[in-house]
């Protein structure tokens, strides 16, 4: 049996992963699902870090770190901390050692479709806008799962974007990318791109929105399984 943690991404929370649990569990496997303090002007991807390392910190044996979109981010730090199997990284954004997490890289392709608007707060957070998460995170989605998806969105501070990776070098250990052919937000050629040129290797694609945890929830728990 291997333990999934499953990291969220930016103004998702553990519940994004609601129909995957179950279904790694049919699968023989279990999961964690961790809770990101996205919303904290004061929290860095340390920070977020920290946070998946203590969730995990009763678990013995076989881990599988899953990192969705920022929280790809998250997961190589997590890796330099404690004895992981593998990272996945899913529809994801990835991390420079010794760099912003956003710096300017001219060879990468466009990362997100037009249209993407973001609601800008006062506490310095941002958030999706109900017409942009349908357009851009939810797309193949059941109109149902889009607006409990919407209600459940939380701001995300711009904090962490602001903070050099800490990593002197990726950590040794096995990596793999899943990106989604329908993806608006890490689009396919993008997500290609960054797995080779940042992770060093092939992406593997599922024909899937931004979102596949809601969008096909079977698909996604069979190729994680394949990795497990």
């Amino acid at each position: 049996m291997t333990t999934f943690a499953l990291v969220h991404g930016a103004g998702h929370g553990a519940w994004c992963w609601d129909r995957i649990v179950p279904r790694l569990k049919e699968r023989g496997h279990s999961s964690v699902a961790v809770n990101l303090p996205c919303e904290d002007n004061s929290a860095t991807f340390s920070t977020y870090a920290n946070v998946v390392v203590e969730s995990l910190k009763r678990i013995d044996g076989d881990v599988v770190l899953v990192g969705h979109s920022l929280g790809g981010m998250t997961v190589p730090l997590v890796a330099a901390r404690r004895p992981v199997k593998r990272l996945v990284f899913l529809c994801a954004v990835l991390p420079i050692p010794g760099a912003l997490p956003f710096g300017p890289d001219p060879e990468a392709p466009p990362s997100t479709a037009p249209g993407l608007e973001l609601e800008e707060h006062d506490d310095r957070t941002i958030s999706f806008t109900p017409a942009s998460a349908a357009s851009h995170l939810y797309n193949r989605c059941a109109p149902a799962d889009v607006r409990w998806s919407v209600a459940l969105l939380r701001r995300q501070s711009r904090t962490p974007n602001h903070d050099v990776c800490p990593l002197p070098a990726w950590p040794d250990v096995d990596r793999i990318y899943i990106g989604c052919t329908d993806d608006r937000i890490v689009m396919p050629e993008y997500a290609r791109y960054v797995a080779r040129s940042r992770a060093g290797v092939d992406a593997t694609m599922i024909d899937a929105d931004h979102s596949p945890f809601l969008s096909v929830p079977e698909a996604l728990a069979d190729v994680l399984t394949t990795f497990a």
